[in-house]
């Protein structure tokens, strides 16, 4: 980690694991059964990384339990591969592809997200569902997410087991804790369950209120920050520095912090912490966002990849948040900007030029 990749002749392989679902979203900002059209698309916030990186022209594999036959899935299997991210490791077993809703919001009326997972293949799976031996096979980066652990208590044991299983070949593995409150429903709360997750991982991707909801750690600081920065950095060291303590296997927490000013309108910021040096990005305002779904998930992808292309950590920082704010002009889960397009924002600040 933490090196260029081009200057040492390395190819990093990543493999991603988790459910990819279908969205299924209303035209423009309209309610839920408004009119009869439904926009249909793919999304999965560890689909939404590999797909991140595989568009940054990284060599990225997403695995996961596919129901078979199914006509969804192999429309999501050949969405994938239209983005070059390989498929070749997803398995098969029983059950059905997992659905999501969303209602855009705008203004003062937020987004609305609502489930239809049950009984999916993901939530049926379990530990022994792959073959970790040898589905990890050639891999470098594993990244997982808060999400399968949400979505049932197999699929939960499953997820440590690939963390243990990366973890036993000396694998880096990221996990993005991604807290979602509507998933755990199986008897047990995040605090349960993310911890051993955690203690298995080398790197955290989380929001302040994940942190807290899925590690029960909490920013009790009570100092106060020179600068006029809407997330002052002194709170967030002290945060990161709090996760390190707790988590000694880590060698890097990273937080994601964003500031809401309507459903389309936002301030984004991420930093890295490695047990030494903390760095902050730029924080970068956005206004009139058009889809900010997997607007995360770019930014953990950009911080994935800013760590493997950047000897400097501030740079890592300020191409994740870069990656995560551009994430607002694209519609649908996947983020379709390429290295370029990311590390303009970040010599531009928030300025915006034609490209002629």
């Amino acid at each position: 980690m933490q090196h260029s990749e081009e200057s040492e002749g390395l190819i990093m392989k990543y493999l991603m694991f988790g459910e990819m679902m279908l969205r299924l979203k209303p035209t423009g900002f309209e309610r839920l059964f408004q009119n009869c059209e439904l926009q249909a698309t793919f999304a999965g916030s560890e689909a939404n990384v590999a797909v991140s990186l595989a568009t940054f022209g990284e060599d990225a594999e997403f695995i996961s339990v596919f129901p078979a036959n199914n006509i969804v899935a192999k429309g999501a299997l050949k969405e994938l591969r239209g983005f070059g991210v390989k498929t070749d490791k997803i398995v098969t077993g029983e059950g059905r592809f997992g659905v999501y809703f969303i209602e855009q919001g705008s203004n003062l009326l937020p987004n609305k997200t609502y489930y239809d997972r049950q009984y999916s293949s993901m939530c049926l799976a379990g530990p022994g569902s792959i073959d970790w031996d040898e589905a990890l096979e050639g891999v470098d980066w594993l990244h997982l997410s808060g999400i399968t652990s949400a979505i049932s208590e197999s699929a939960a044991a499953l997820n440590l087991e690939a963390a243990k299983a990366a973890r036993a070949k000396a694998i880096t593995v990221s996990c993005d804790l991604n807290y979602r409150g509507n998933l755990w429903k199986y008897g047990k709360e995040a605090t349960d369950v993310i911890p051993e997750l955690v203690r298995n991982i080398d790197i955290t991707i989380a929001t302040e209120s994940e942190i807290k909801s899925c590690l029960g750690i909490t920013a009790e600081w009570t100092g106060k920050s020179d600068g006029a920065d809407e997330f002052p950095a002194e709170k967030y060291l002290y945060l990161s520095k709090k996760c390190m303590e707790a988590y000694p296997n880590l060698k890097y927490a990273t937080l994601t912090l964003q500031k809401n000013y309507s459903a389309d309108a936002n301030m984004l910021c991420s930093t890295i912490y490695d047990g030494k040096i903390f760095v902050k990005s730029k924080e970068l305002k956005s206004m009139n966002i058009i889809d900010r779904v997997g607007a995360g998930d770019a930014i953990a992808a950009g911080l994935i990849y800013g760590l493997n292309h950047y000897e400097d950590l501030q740079d890592a920082a300020d191409f994740g948040v870069a990656a995560g704010t551009l994430k607002g002009s694209i519609i649908g889960d996947f983020n379709r900007v390429e290295v370029e397009d990311v590390e303009g924002l970040m010599k531009s600040g928030d300025s915006v030029e034609q490209k002629r």
